[in-house]
């Protein structure tokens, strides 16, 4: 039997976490906002939404949830179309994979067709069947119920499926969930690295470990 192999995107596959980043410092001084990085390191997991929601209640923005979104989606989109690149030694390793007639999909918070923009242009999208989005289930990757629903929609039993994840919180999620779990070394989660290695059954700094 298979593995099903379930990829995040921003700071697993991508090396893009600086870019959310980044446009929530722009978006905040757009409206002339202060705030602490304690105040944005809460969102990591969050669906759109729910950052759309947070960010309204926290920092007092009188917009729509949608207006606010579809904001940020035009501040991401031309990063994910032409200028995003893959983590070193990440495409070695779904062809790997693909090679062993594994299963590979993703797993993320990012906006499916930025993502399926991106991997298309890096030459992997095919490596793919599905890409499975926090909006699309409306569950954040900090729930054990996320990785639950993606493999019930892959037919996957969860022991057989195996997550790659930059962020903590989404690793001790799909541990939760019955899944075997490799943490991903991302220089934006560098503060929580010890918390990666106590919990993921494996911590690696680049796919080439795996190769």
């Amino acid at each position: 039997m298979s593995f099903l192999h379930i990829f995040d995107m921003d700071g697993t596959l991508l090396d893009s976490m600086h870019l959310w980043r980044d446009i929530d410092h722009r978006y905040l001084a757009m409206h002339h906002i202060t705030y602490t990085d304690e105040q944005l390191d809460v969102i990591k997991n969050m669906t759109n939404r729910e950052c759309a929601d947070y960010f309204i209640k926290t920092f007092h923005i009188d917009k729509a949830p949608a207006v606010m979104m579809a904001e940020w989606a035009a501040m991401a989109k031309a990063s994910y179309e032409h200028e995003l690149q893959l983590k070193p030694f990440a495409a070695d390793y779904l062809k790997l994979i693909h090679q062993r007639q594994d299963r590979m999909i993703v797993a993320t918070s990012c906006d499916v067709q930025f993502a399926s923009a991106a991997l298309k242009r890096l030459h992997v999208l095919h490596y793919f069947e599905r890409i499975i989005t926090t909006h699309e289930l409306g569950i954040g990757k900090d729930k054990s119920a996320f990785f639950t629903q993606c493999a019930k929609l892959m037919n996957a039993e969860p022991n057989m499926c195996i997550v790659y994840d930059d962020l903590n919180t989404a690793i001790c999620s799909a541990a939760a969930a019955g899944m075997q779990t490799i943490g991903v070394y991302d220089a934006s989660s560098h503060d929580d690295q010890h918390l990666l290695k106590e919990n993921a059954a494996r911590l690696i700094k680049s796919f080439k470990e795996l190769l």
